[in-house]
């Protein structure tokens, strides 16, 4: 029944370290039902280098009992390599005479596009959404990130602002679209002649 009710699902016995993995989950993951090898290693070989270390301690703490269920979003590896974002879960549901964890079991669930949309959004609060560069807010909040760290270096800081020639006369002659055309056009011009330690924002807009 969970098989079929859930995107995917896992069984974990702690003491041999075999994993069943259900055929939903290796079919989210691109495999085919005998290609999974039934093992922790399969699964913890395919994290994300950067997430490995949240999820193992989210692991560790649920079976130390601090917490009281398994909960990670990471990055997991499919069978073409590609990266995908889930959603797993999962609960200590069965202990050994001694009292320690045997077995666990949890879900994952595909978050990928959700992921993707939230980058999205992040992406459209801090940039222009005409040229790409920082938009007013997050410029301010680099702005102000570069003067503290100036003023604890104790250090000069530059600021310099920018402004096209007789752009009124282009948005004026030549309609408000072509402005934009040009602003796109100088965007690319000016990023590619900054430094890395340089910050470029859209101030006007």
């Amino acid at each position: 029944a969970l098989n079929e009710a859930f995107e995917g699902m896992w069984d974990w016995n702690t003491i041999t370290k075999e994993v069943f993995f259900s055929p939903q989950l290796k079919r989210m993951l691109g495999y085919g039902p005998d290609d999974l090898e039934p093992h922790l290693d399969s699964w913890k070989n395919n994290i994300h280098a950067d997430d490995f270390t949240v999820v193992m301690a989210a692991i560790q703490s649920h079976i130390e009992g601090k917490a009281e269920a398994y909960a990670a979003e990471y990055r997991l590896a499919n069978r073409a390599g590609r990266y995908t974002w889930v959603r797993d879960r999962g609960r200590i549901c069965q202990y050994d005479k001694q009292g320690r964890p045997y077995r666990m079991v949890g879900m994952v669930h595909n978050i990928d596009e959700q992921k993707q949309l939230e980058h999205r959004l992040r992406e459209l609060a801090s940039q222009d959404d005409l040229t790409g560069l920082l938009n007013r807010r997050a410029g301010y909040q680099q702005f102000e990130q570069q003067l503290q760290l100036a003023q604890r270096h104790q250090c000069s800081l530059a600021v310099a602002l920018l402004d096209i020639d007789f752009f009124k006369r282009i948005n004026d002659g030549c309609g408000h679209q072509v402005g934009d055309q040009v602003l796109q056009q100088v965007a690319p011009q000016l990023s590619s002649r900054l430094r890395r330690t340089d910050v470029l924002m859209r101030w006007g807009g």
